[in-house]
């Protein structure tokens, strides 16, 4: 259990550092776009005032960024389970049935 809160919980924390950078930087731009009455262009990454846009989605625009934070993520669990198991202690023998 050691293991898990000095190891694997900072490292979990750690990689969703950079999908919320990313989110934190467009949801930013985006939000200053619609207040100054511009239509945000997600293929430019930039304002447009001309032309409206449709909405696309974080997880269409950062697919690759998204699954890897979540490959991590899968990483990290199944390492912090096999620690579990390597640290239990062994069950005693059982007797055999005479």
């Amino acid at each position: 259990m050691r293991l898990a809160r000095t190891f694997v919980v900072p490292l979990a924390l750690l990689a969703f550092a950079p999908v919320t950078v990313v989110y934190v930087r467009e949801l930013d731009a985006i939000d200053r776009c619609l207040d100054a009455g511009g239509s945000f262009d997600y293929a430019a990454m930039r304002c447009d005032h001309q032309t409206n846009h449709a909405a696309v989605p974080f997880t269409d625009r950062h697919r690759t960024l998204v699954l890897a934070t979540w490959g991590t993520l899968a990483g990290l669990a199944v390492a912090a389970a096999v620690t579990r198991q390597r640290r239990r202690p062994a069950a005693p023998p059982s007797r055999p049935v005479v």
